[in-house]
């Protein structure tokens, strides 16, 4: 009987945890301020406008919707008033007062027959607008209930997809080699170094690779990440280095015709100093200073003298 007691209490400790764990998940604190008006409306209709979409956010149940009256209280403790309260820093400043991570700010006029929303949702830690939702509507004023209640959907749902986001991205190989190495490599026009090259990078992002090395020309390929990205680049001269290399062989093969002749026999003189050298030949024939001028000098394999020095 004892132990029966003790499992049914561990039980009952279990069952009534474990919902609340699931109610105490944090959920964003945000605020709305009260839409300005730019024309056709009153401020009572503005303020009611704002009114339900502070309470359809509240239905939602994606938010710590802080109600409009103890926003007055924190806004008139600290001296402060949300009427004119039109900017994004305006509304970065309130929201800090207010100590909540988003706000809620907008207009709401009237041209001709059609009235014009624009309302954002702005993040008070990087004081961006991080969605705006704009529309026009076409009918009678109390048609702007629905309105509202549409784009308070819409804001809990970009609520849901910052936890989405929250959750770790894939990552994948990025490899680029190329031929010959040494490319410079260029993502997204920065540079990352050269070629071979290893790294990781996020899932769905997209990436302009571009390779450069001197006197070739530049490959670029464009991929977006959701596999593993393999690029092997044979890089080819550009057409100027070609005419270049063109050049210097033609330069080339008219020395090598005039070293022998045409039937590639013979020799080149060099005159040296005070001695000639006989350049394609198996010896060296040098002239010396005290040597017998008159006399003829030929080598044992009977090379030819060299020509007259010429003065």
């Amino acid at each position: 009987m004892k132990q029966f007691c003790i499992l049914w209490m561990i039980s009952t400790v279990l069952f009534l945890t474990i919902p609340l764990s699931g109610q105490n998940k944090e959920k964003i604190h945000i605020a709305v301020l009260d839409f300005s008006n730019t024309g056709g409306l009153s401020k009572f209709e503005t303020v009611t406008l704002s009114t339900r979409l502070s309470s359809m956010l509240v239905k939602t149940e994606a938010f710590v919707v802080l109600e409009r009256g103890k926003m007055d209280e924190i806004l008139n403790e600290q001296g402060f008033q949300q009427s004119g309260c039109t900017t994004t820093e305006c509304a970065v400043e309130v929201g800090k007062l207010l100590n909540v991570q988003k706000m809620v700010s907008g207009s709401i006029g009237k041209i001709g027959k059609t009235y014009t929303i624009d309302i954002s949702l702005i993040d008070v830690r990087t004081a961006q607008i991080e969605r705006s939702f704009i529309r026009d509507y076409k009918g009678e004023i109390d048609g702007l209930l629905q309105i509202m209640q549409e784009i308070a959907d819409q804001i809990s749902g970009i609520a849901g997809e910052s936890e989405t986001k929250a959750v770790e991205p894939k990552m994948y190989r990025l490899s680029v080699k190329s031929d010959p190495d040494g490319a410079e490599i260029r993502v997204n026009g920065r540079v990352i170094g050269q070629t071979p090259f290893e790294s990781s990078v996020k899932a769905g992002v997209e990436l302009e690779i571009r390779l450069h090395k001197e006197n070739y020309n530049d490959i670029v390929r464009t991929v977006v990440v959701n596999d593993n990205v393999n690029i092997n680049a044979d890089l080819e001269f550009t057409e100027d280095y070609k005419q270049e290399l063109l050049s210097r062989g033609k330069k080339s093969e008219e020395l090598k015709s005039g070293e022998g002749g045409e039937d590639g026999g013979g020799s080149t003189w060099w005159w040296i100093g005070g001695g000639a050298v006989a350049i394609g030949a198996a010896a060296v024939i040098l002239s010396s200073s005290h040597a017998d001028e008159t006399t003829p000098v030929t080598s044992d394999a009977g090379f030819p003298e060299p020509p007259a020095r010429p003065n």
